[in-house]
């Protein structure tokens, strides 16, 4: 997390990338989480 704060030039699709491979690690339960979250930011 820390890294990430340094790094302000990560672009938004690799922080995409990593919350969707998090999401898709975890179990299916956080993905209609993960679907709502992005219709609340879009």
């Amino acid at each position: 997390m820390i890294k990430e704060n340094i790094k302000p030039n990560m672009s938004q699709s690799e922080k995409w990338a990593k919350i969707i491979s998090f999401v898709f690690d975890g179990s299916f339960i956080s993905i209609p989480i993960f679907i709502v979250i992005c219709m609340v930011i879009v």
